[in-house]
């Protein structure tokens, strides 16, 4: 937060990569933040946030900066910021330009999605967590590791724009905006090899792929006090994001050339009543509308030969077309009751959701299809909080669930579903030392609609999906702990956590492997079961006024996967190591080393084929100030990748400020080792790959900065 308000909207990273350190006066940490004033000290929060203090030279109409960096060749990066910090009026304006990769636009791709990531995800979210997916994924351009700036060729451009206005006590109005366009290239090529009982040839894959996308998002609030005791709230967001891929590739011996166009639209639109009723008592009045669309137009030419559509026309392309839409209509009210030893809430509600889903492949019938799912949901949710002695605090609560649904899928899906979510938690804190809590949690959930969407579609150029018509309510179990001991005034702080979680049933794609295509097809499975722990250190040395962090985090999965028509007991285990220690004060030299490790492997137990790789990664960057007026920076990267040998990275900059408080003149070293290509490797159920990425060359930028006061 800047001086008391969340202008960001949540994009942290944005705030950290164009706001400038020296406007901070101080530096504040706020432990169980409630957005909602009425409700503190009513209802729980974990939440923590940050609130920066500016300097009173910085509370003006204006401030910023400009800066303009060029190689004298082709590469550069255009940024400018323009920040205002007056009593009435919090607002900003940050522009950038470039094509060495630079990503300016933060945690925007977190804001535009609205699917989840999360492993083994094939169930639906209910009520207003409900979204439209499509049959192709757009994958992100992530190297494995690295930086983007290191492997990434694009033509970016970005404007961000916010602000919060108060024109009265009683009214606060606060809008956020982010357009972010840009084009995008990369080169890739894959090998894979298959476990030897598969019978399979290796395959070697490569492609150039051109992307192009608008993306936007905007975000507006307004917030109107009528007492201390009641507020009214809004909130509207908007989403877009159209794109085009475009790849030319080489499966095996043959070339063919993809293309994927898509356009996402979101509307959400929220508003919240809260009152308090009396001194620990508070009710809040909830009403929600969202709409989302999506279409995506999927083209091969030639499609690979050998497969559903027969042998390869170099001259037709094989046209996939998709449209989906959810609409979400709901209410919801809560009241809440807290005494000095416990907290009362229940949550009570009801809303509609409609689901469409159409795909269709000119004179291909099976893979012309259209369904729609229509829910009507109504739940309330009981919890109860209580402190049973000194630092101990107990929580339980029950959601209860009844559904009816209306579609015309071809499962016997049940017309009314009821169902209850239980879950309990407690925790043990004898002093600001310790703090022990462990959950445990049971749910059961539907499955999503591309699970149960039994026509065939394409899900990439060499993959041919099917639904399944056997409907099931997914079981989960989920426990955790987590455990910590000291805080941050004695200088150490240690983190365990462990969690559990395991699922009687659950959908997964049963898949025929063959030289050209993958065939898969949904269907349940049991017993699955995922594990993770973590132990984390930190530890402030101050002799060396700097942090120490360790950290271990394992992860175990254990499942099983069908295909070429056999089932396989699966087992995947990573093991992650991660340590540093990094200098915590701006003095005459500072930096931070560190270091990466990490073995990720997969287990047939039934024909004991094996998958892994190991990586250990390593850092050092520090910042020299040789005077007053120059700054030597340095940073450097080593990666070493079982199988795939051994890469370096170096990066400098050196800082001369010509006037002070005005110019600054920079030197920017980028890839100054020249790494040309970069190898990753991956372990799968069947198989293992391996990704060459092609790596921008070397390249030296000179610069200038203009502070603007």
């Amino acid at each position: 937060m800047i001086e008391g308000d969340d202008l960001f909207g949540r994009n942290y990273q944005l705030l950290s990569k164009n706001f400038t350190a020296d406007a901070i006066e101080t530096v504040s940490l706020y432990d169980n933040y409630k957005e909602n004033e009425i409700l503190k000290e009513i209802s729980e929060s974990d939440e923590t946030v940050l609130n920066l203090a500016l300097k009173d030279e910085f509370k003006v109409d204006f401030f910023g900066t400009l800066t303009a960096q060029y190689d004298g060749d082709k590469n550069y990066e255009l940024d400018g910021n323009l920040i205002s910090i007056t009593k009435k009026f919090k607002g900003y304006l940050f522009e950038n330009a470039n094509n060495i990769g630079a990503d300016p636009s933060g945690n925007i791709y977190n804001l535009l999605r609205t699917g989840s990531s999360l492993p083994f995800q094939n169930s639906t979210p209910l009520g207003s967590k409900a979204s439209t997916e499509l049959f192709v994924s757009e994958t992100a351009y992530r190297v494995s590791q690295l930086d983007q700036q290191q492997y990434l060729n694009n033509q970016t451009t970005f404007h961000a724009s916010g602000g919060i206005y108060s024109p009265t006590d009683n009214l606060k109005i606060k809008g956020v905006g982010y357009f972010l366009l840009a084009n995008r290239s990369i080169r890739q090529e894959f090998r894979t090899r298959y476990d030897p009982s598969l019978g399979l040839p290796d395959l070697e894959r490569s492609k150039k792929t051109e992307k192009s996308f608008d993306a936007a998002f905007g975000k507006l609030n307004a917030k109107y006090t009528f007492s201390k005791k009641s507020n009214l709230r809004y909130e509207g967001i908007y989403k877009s994001q159209p794109s085009s891929n475009q790849s030319d590739r080489q499966f095996r011996d043959q070339p063919l050339l993809t293309t994927l166009k898509t356009k996402k639209r979101l509307w959400n639109q929220h508003l919240r009543f809260t009152h308090k009723i009396a001194d620990k008592k508070a009710l809040r009045l909830r009403i929600r509308y969202k709409n989302e669309d999506g279409e995506q137009n999927f083209s091969i030419t030639p499609p690979l030969a050998n497969g559903p559509f027969g042998n390869s026309d170099s001259t037709k392309a094989l046209l996939q077309q998709t449209e989906a839409h959810t609409s979400y209509t709901g209410a919801d009210i809560t009241y809440w009751d807290r005494t000095t030893k416990s907290l009362f809430s229940i949550r009570s509600g009801a809303g509609y959701t409609a689901t469409t889903l159409q795909n269709q492949i000119e004179q291909q019938a099976d893979f012309t299809a259209k369904y729609s799912w229509d829910r009507l949901r109504a739940f309330s949710t009981l919890s109860y909080q209580h402190t049973i002695g000194k630092g101990l605090k107990a929580e339980t609560q029950l959601t209860g669930n009844v559904i009816w649904n209306y579609t015309n899928l071809e499962p016997a899906i049940d017309e009314s579903l009821f169902y209850l979510a239980p879950g309990a938690s407690i925790t043990y804190e004898p002093n600001d030392k310790n703090e022990l809590t462990i959950r445990y949690q049971f749910n059961r959930e539907q499955p999503n609609f591309h699970t149960l969407f039994n026509g065939l579609r394409l899900s990439s150029y060499q993959s041919v999906v099917q639904g399944t018509s056997d409907f099931t309510l997914l079981p989960q179990h989920i426990f955790s702990t987590s455990y910590r001991y000291g805080n941050w005034s004695d200088d150490f702080v240690l983190n365990t956590f462990f969690r559990i979680s395991h699922s009687d049933k659950n959908y997964t794609k049963a898949t025929t492997i063959t030289p050209t295509y993958n065939y898969g097809t949904y269907r349940l499975q049991r017993n699955r079961r995922m594990l993770t722990s973590r132990f984390e250190v930190n530890q402030f040395l101050n002799v060396l006024q700097s942090n120490l962090a360790a950290e271990y985090t394992f992860t175990n999965a254990s499942f099983t996967r069908f295909f070429n028509n056999q089932s396989y007991n699966i087992r995947s285990n990573s093991h992650l190591i991660k340590s540093y220690l990094r200098t915590a004060f701006v003095g005459p030299v500072n930096g931070s080393i560190g270091l990466r490790y990490n073995l990720s492997e997969s287990t047939n137990r039934i024909n004991n084929y094996r998958s892994q790789y190991t990586y250990l990664s390593a850092f050092a960057n520090t910042t020299l100030n040789i005077s007053d007026k120059f700054q030597l920076s340095a940073e450097y990267t080593f990666y070493q990748i079982e199988n795939a040998g051994h890469y370096h990275f170096l990066n400098t900059s050196l800082e001369f400020e010509t006037i002070e408080d005005k110019l600054t003149l920079y030197l920017d070293g980028r890839n100054l080792l020249d790494q040309t290509t970069f190898k990753s490797v991956s372990a799968g159920s069947y198989s293992q790959s391996e990704q060459y990425d092609t790596l921008n060359p070397r390249f030296v930028l000179v610069g200038v900065k203009l502070e603007i006061r």
